[in-house]
């Protein structure tokens, strides 16, 4: 299928769940990001694009992920690209060669002979060798100066290098994140990723809610982030990002997380690779108390998951469906018509 004909496949799916969801609105395109409204000649003008939901470094690993897509305004989908998206890749990748030991993107290393010394500090590419050991090189302009690294911490390190050779001493390595690793917007490309993942499987009943708005909000802040200053997550039960070593998801999975202790709430969780995401979730109540009612009587014939350290017994409705395919289904009725502020 050409590029224009599966925009306007995706423009169609969209809008026809926007009206489900809204009716009345006509053959208008609402963008799940920024909320602006679009309409399919903007296709022509390069005003909507596909949007993956999940980055090129986390899709690779995953057999299903390169294919799952929204329509996004141009945008929102440039400016999600080169910040949380591209921090989570560049996490990804320092994380799969701190695995792996292919290091060889350009860090910062800081080197000692014993604790409590100055560090050395220098800018080198890593490498490590067959046997083990780690080469470090450094970048030379043409007056063979040491780009990134200050003459004095040079000298150090060829003296401090030499003395180690020959009295076969260990040197500490620090190797440092690179300079453009930013933590924060890593936890921003996590939420929009896993928000596009909602729209993505739910569409618009679920985004639309107002009570979502608050995590629009802080992907739009992460789209132009202020230097020095931290995005905060909001603190909320049903709103967090928990990764866990031992734990492997290798495609990209919705589900609704029902509590069966009535004080907790229930929420959505997005799996992938080590990551899990909960964002809040409004059901409608009356089919929500009939499903869950009918639920706890099988409870006990369900595997359960293990439970993390403070966790409530849940049981979990796996959501396999998606919005870019027109369809109704049990989601529809779960989570009612959205509630929507009045302008």
């Amino acid at each position: 299928m050409a590029k224009i004909e599966y925009l306007k496949s995706l423009y169609n799916s969209h809008v026809i769940d926007l009206n489900d969801s809204i009716t009345g609105l006509g053959e208008i395109f609402l963008c799940p990001i920024c909320c602006r409204l679009f309409t399919k000649e903007d296709i022509n003008n390069h005003k909507l694009t596909d949007g993956h939901i999940w980055p090129r470094e986390m899709r690779k690993k995953s057999k299903i992920a390169n294919d799952q897509a929204v329509l996004l305004c141009q945008i929102c989908n440039n400016l999600a690209g080169s910040q949380g998206d591209a921090q989570m890749q560049l996490y990804e990748k320092i994380k799969d060669n701190n695995q792996f030991g292919e290091l060889n993107t350009i860090h910062t290393v800081e080197i000692t002979e014993k604790t409590g010394d100055k560090p050395i500090k220098l800018r080198v590419k890593i490498n490590k060798k067959d046997d083990g050991s780690i080469k470090l090189t450094g970048k030379i302009n043409k007056e063979y100066q040491w780009l990134g690294s200050s003459i004095e911490d040079r000298m150090r390190f060829e003296e401090l290098s030499q003395k180690s050779m020959k009295y076969k001493q260990p040197l500490y390595i620090n190797i440092l994140p690179p300079n453009e690793f930013k933590p924060d917007l890593v936890k921003a490309g996590w939420i929009t990723s896993a928000y596009l993942m909602a729209f993505y499987s739910l569409g618009y009943r679920y985004i639309l809610n107002s009570e979502f708005n608050f995590i629009r909000k802080f992907i739009i802040s992460s789209f132009n982030p202020k230097q020095g200053e931290t995005l905060i997550l909001p603190e909320r039960e049903d709103f967090h990002i928990y990764t866990d070593a031992t734990i492997y998801y290798p495609d990209p999975k919705a589900r609704i997380c029902i509590p069966l202790n009535s004080s907790s709430i229930a929420r959505l969780e997005i799996c992938f690779l080590q990551y899990e995401i909960s964002l809040p979730i409004f059901l409608d109540f009356e089919y929500f108390n009939e499903l869950s009612a009918s639920s706890v009587k099988q409870i006990s014939t369900q595997n359960l998951p293990t439970l993390k350290a403070g966790e409530n017994l849940c049981f979990y409705i796996n959501i396999p469906c998606t919005k870019t395919i027109v369809h109704t289904c049990i989601f529809d009725n779960l989570l009612g018509r959205p509630i929507i502020e009045s302008s």
